[in-house]
């Protein structure tokens, strides 16, 4: 019972230490540029859920080249920026999935909730550096592009006030 009580725990502060992620909705995927169902699993070619998954701004932008109207050295920055991204995000993934299996090796020994509260705050911070990194790289990639370029991203992937949005802002 107290593994069971602890997995549950696990999962709900998981869950929850990163409202943003758990927040992130892919309702109006059908109108996303990219289209709904694309991308590597699950919401993975949406901004608001590529956060989670690891898809990288920059790619979200080149997925728009021939609308935006991209010039080769854009294309180039942009490329180079998801490149560095992406391996990035494959270290962090592996940082938190390692994290997950301790927790788990520490539940299969009937470890309480709070012994395992440490590691898992450990985790959602994992988490959460995760998030930022694709908000910096966001701010990055948005910096290639000129003004009515930005305009056109933002409008496409509803990013007026970052990866993110309410769905009470639309």
């Amino acid at each position: 019972m107290r593994v069971i009580t602890a997995g549950i725990l696990v999962a709900a502060a998981l869950l929850f230490a990163v409202p943003a992620i758990a927040a992130m909705g892919t309702d109006d995927c059908a109108s996303c540029p990219m289209g709904p169902g694309r991308g590597e699993g699950f919401g993975a070619h949406c901004p608001r859920m590529g956060m989670a998954m690891g898809n990288s701004p920059a790619a979200l932008i080149l997925a728009m080249q021939d609308k935006l109207k991209l010039d080769d050295k854009q294309v180039q920055k942009l490329q180079q920026m998801d490149t560095d991204f992406r391996t990035k995000q494959i270290d962090r993934r592996a940082t938190i999935e390692k994290k997950m299996i301790q927790v788990h090796q520490a539940l299969s020994k009937d470890a309480t909730a709070q012994e395992v509260k440490p590691m898992i705050d450990d985790i959602s911070k994992d988490y959460a550096d995760a998030v930022v990194a694709w908000i910096d790289a966001k701010q990055k990639a948005m910096e290639v592009l000129n003004e009515d370029q930005r305009t056109m991203v933002r409008q496409a992937y509803g990013m007026q006030h970052g990866p993110m949005r309410s769905r009470s802002n639309g």
